[in-house]
């Protein structure tokens, strides 16, 4: 039977690691917490023997987790598909229980692989960060969050390396610090604590030196885009309204033309080179280049009289003839400057239902969850001479997205988004968080224009000028400097299998000690690791037996 010794514990570590995510309110500003938050979790697992304790604690601590960090999944779940709140509710424990599986895994697997007698205290620590670190890569949520993107919002320099490593490794290097802080706990009742907070605080101190380094060593830019974003805070009931009412999609439509039209007449909206609208603004399908069907006409004679160039999410239609969730560049003359942009990687029951192609039946089961067709590949739009590279909600969570963009040119990427289903306090601002942290991995300037907020430009050094308010109306035209021929990133060419290969190289080094530690160092039964660890300090030695 669990005691309150391993489930209290447990609890603290699921809390201490959930406030660390990004989120509105003084409690989701505890982001030192990175650095800790695993130690109760660990300590537990070190001193317990049964390996359905440690994966009971690991799942207990991943639920508390997924709880704190990601409880505005109930509010989605009902503003969305209007089951109702107790519904909603059984769906998000639902998905608490299921979401974080790596934390109870990573336990398992070092319970199997690391935890040996012969291996010692400090190599089973080392073994328990980086399996943890490495599970994370595989996680099981449906939003990819991960610890490092807490850098970008504290505005820790540190963030600047991840042109070079990535955030994730920026997460794999904060769980590594909980495995010196361990240390640090398991020693808190003699004087050698402070060796490893010392060791802690040094790590810690290089990375953010080295960020500071890195983001001197950038290119000034040499071009300059005026960009206006425009956010109309249209909620949900009207987006729905816009599905089945055709004299409200007129009425949403010339609403956009106003108010473009206010933000154009403010003292800094105008003259800009692009005005951006958000996910599906535009409350039509666009079927033709020339803008000549239904309601695109009018939205041809607006561009055109105000001679804007105008990037615009709208409906489009893929090569098998189905809707699709798209982004269009519309030139002055009110026609394509490229070919659309169709979203390629569409929300699991949001925008398709996985499995529906096989089991139709799920279409009538779950008639409110949309069926877009999805693009074939990514594009590069153009407008004004500037190469821009879009992407759609969800697609801003993916580095390879980015990164592929990045690597066909594009100086500049677009993200536009409707964060309306989610509330206000918590997903706005991590979906936010982890967007941006793509400009940092690639270098390019990125625009977010989104329906409520929140919207933002972050530049290619990391500066953030302005977010705009949520759930209201929002218009603010940016200076974006970029560079005409920006250089291919670290990160874009080998950077993102540097977490891996971090990883793999611990772990490998790890597993060939542990197996043949005697026959390399002809020690026979003498462990020297556990020599160096008793003197290290006698209390770690009790605490592991």
């Amino acid at each position: 039977m669990l005691q309150k010794q391993t489930i209290f514990p447990a609890l603290f570590s699921g809390l201490l690691l959930g406030v660390t995510t990004i989120g509105h309110g003084p409690v989701y500003h505890l982001h030192w917490a990175l650095f800790f938050g695993f130690v109760p979790l660990w300590s537990i697992w070190l001193r317990e023997a049964s390996w359905k304790k440690i994966l009971f604690s690991g799942w207990l601590c991943q639920f508390t987790f997924t709880l704190v960090a990601f409880h505005w999944l109930a509010y989605t779940v009902n503003e969305f598909s209007h089951l109702g709140l107790p519904l909603s509710v059984f769906i998000l424990l639902f998905y608490c229980a299921l979401a974080n599986l790596q934390f109870p895994l990573a336990g398992l697997l070092w319970h199997w692989i690391f935890r040996k007698p012969n291996l010692g205290p400090l190599p089973q620590i080392a073994a328990l960060a980086l399996l943890t670190a490495a599970c994370e890569r595989i996680g099981t949520m449906i939003f990819h969050w991960n610890f490092g993107y807490a850098w970008l919002y504290m505005g820790w320099p540190g963030a600047q390396i991840a042109d070079v490593v990535g955030f994730k490794w920026l997460c794999t290097f904060s769980i590594c610090l909980n495995g010196v802080l361990l240390v640090a706990w398991i020693e808190r009742k003699n004087a050698k604590w402070i060796l490893p907070v010392i060791l802690a605080a040094t790590a810690f101190t290089i990375v953010n030196f080295a960020g500071m380094i890195r983001v001197r060593q950038l290119s000034p830019p040499d071009a300059k885009a005026r960009v206006l974003l425009i956010q109309p805070n249209v909620g949900n009931r009207e987006k729905e309204k816009l599905d089945t009412h055709q004299d409200f999609r007129e009425a949403s439509l010339q609403n956009y033309f106003s108010f473009t039209d206010k933000a154009l007449a403010s003292p800094n909206g105008n003259p800009v080179d692009f005005a951006v609208w958000p996910e599906n603004a535009f409350p039509d399908v666009i079927a033709d280049a020339q803008l000549t069907y239904r309601l695109s006409a009018k939205l041809k004679e607006y561009i055109k009289s105000r001679k804007l160039n105008l990037l615009t999410g709208s409906y489009g239609m893929n090569v098998d003839g189905k809707i699709t969730n798209s982004l269009f560049a519309l030139s002055k003359d009110g026609t394509w400057s490229s070919p659309p942009y169709h979203k390629m990687l569409l929300l699991p029951f949001g925008e398709y239902i996985p499995g529906a192609e096989r089991f139709p039946v799920l279409k009538k089961w779950l008639p409110d969850v949309r069926d877009y067709g999805h693009g074939e590949a990514p594009v590069i739009l153009a407008l004004e001479n500037i190469r821009l590279g879009p992407q759609i909600c969800y697609e801003g969570l993916f580095d390879f997205v980015s990164r592929d963009l990045a690597n066909r040119g594009a100086q500049i990427i677009v993200n536009v988004t409707n964060d309306s289903w989610y509330g206000n306090w918590m997903e706005p601002w991590q979906h936010l968080y982890i967007t941006m942290a793509k400009a940092i991995e690639t270098r390019r300037p990125l625009i977010r224009d989104t329906n409520t907020g929140l919207s933002a430009v972050i530049l290619a050094d990391g500066t953030i000028p302005e977010i705009s308010p949520i759930d209201k109306e929002w218009f603010h035209a940016y200076d974006v400097p970029f560079l005409r021929s920006p250089p291919t990133t670290p990160f874009m060419k080998w950077g993102f299998w540097f977490d891996w290969i971090f990883l793999g190289a611990g772990l490998s080094a790890l597993w060939i000690w542990s197996r043949f530690q005697g026959k390399i160092f002809g020690c026979g039964s003498r462990n020297p690791i556990r020599d160096i660890c008793s003197r290290f300090g006698q209390p770690s030695q009790k605490f592991l037996q």
